[in-house]
């Protein structure tokens, strides 16, 4: 939902809203975690919290 709401406000306001996502990646596997922190890189600003120091490793 967070995802979907930053990618509406982008295209509303024709800009990057700053990206919110608090433990996001724990309950997914790594090819959907990929996914996520792909999609997220295409922001400007993000901000990420996860319990997994391994979670945002690339």
């Amino acid at each position: 939902m967070r995802l979907a709401e930053a990618s509406y406000l982008r295209r509303a306001l024709g800009d990057d809203p700053v990206v919110l996502l608090d433990d996001v990646l724990s309950e997914l596997d790594a090819r959907r975690r990929r996914g996520v922190l792909e999609y997220i890189d295409t922001f400007q600003q993000t901000l990420v919290t996860t319990a997994d120091p391994t979670a945002c490793a690339k």
